[in-house]
C-alpha cells in the first residue's frame, strides 16, 4: 500500500525541516486540514497500518519531502510531469529518490492508469497556471482515483474554489465518493474524498 503526491507548492521560507514529533505509520481514522500563513498542510490522525502514499505532483518537493521525512516508514511515490522540475528539485533542494521515496516522471492520470498499486492516501495538487488540468476533474478520473484507493483510504485534492468548474467538480466527486468534505481557504479548497460513509464522533 502506497501514497502518491502530485505537485507541491514548492519551497518556501520554512524550508523542508520536518516536525521532530514523528507519527507512526498507520490506517486513517480521521483527517484534519490545517492551514498556515505560508502553505496548506495536511495533518493525518492515524492508527494501525498506513503504508502507501502517493502525491501528484512533485514540484519543488516541499510537501512531499516534508511528509516523507516526517514519517520515513511510509512508502511514498511523488509523480511529476516535467523532468526539468524534478531535476531542479534534486539539484537545489536535494529532493531525490531514496528508501521509501520514489519519483515517477509522468502525468498523474497516466501513472494511476498504469499502476496496479492501491494507496492509503492520494494527494492531488496539480495546476496548469491558475487552473487544475481538465483531465484531472472528470468523472472518469475520479472513478480511476477511487479504484486506486484502499477501501478505507482518502483522496486529498487541492482545487481552486474561485473557478466556474469548482461546483461541477464537487458534484462530480460526489457521484463517486460517499464522503466529500470541503475546506476553503484564501481562494483554494482542500477537498477530502473517501469511499466510506462520513465518520461520526463514535
Amino acid at each position: 500500500r502506497t501514497s502518491i503526491f502530485s505537485r507541491s507548492l514548492g519551497p518556501g521560507p520554512n524550508g523542508y525541516a520536518p516536525d521532530t514529533r514523528q507519527a507512526s505509520p498507520t490506517s486513517i481514522v480521521n483527517v484534519r486540514m490545517g492551514v498556515s500563513k505560508d502553505n496548506w498542510d495536511v495533518n493525518l490522525f492515524v492508527k494501525n497500518l498506513l503504508e502507501e502514499h502517493a502525491y501528484t505532483s512533485l514540484g519543488g518537493g516541499r510537501t512531499a519531502w516534508y511528509l516523507h521525512k516526517s514519517v520515513p516508514e511510509l512508502s511514498f511515490t511523488a509523480v511529476e510531469l516535467d523532468p526539468e522540475v524534478a531535476r531542479l528539485a534534486d539539484r537545489y533542494f536535494k529532493v531525490r529518490p531514496e528508501a521509501n521515496f520514489a519519483v515517477e516522471i509522468t502525468d498523474g492520470r497516466v501513472y494511476l492508469t498504469r499502476t496496479d498499486k492501491t494507496f492509503d492516501v492520494i494527494l492531488i495538487d496539480a495546476y496548469r497556471g491558475p487552473f487544475v488540468p481538465f483531465h484531472l476533474l472528470t468523472h472518469e478520473f475520479y472513478t480511476l482515483l477511487a479504484s486506486r484507493l484502499e477501501p478505507d483510504g482518502v483522496a486529498v485534492l487541492n482545487l481552486r474554489a474561485a473557478t466556474q468548474l469548482f461546483d461541477s467538480s464537487i458534484a462530480t466527486l460526489k457521484r463517486t465518493f460517499k464522503t466529500v468534505e470541503v475546506y476553503e481557504w484564501s481562494g483554494n479548497a482542500i477537498v477530502l474524498a473517501r469511499l466510506l460513509p462520513p465518520m461520526t464522533d463514535d
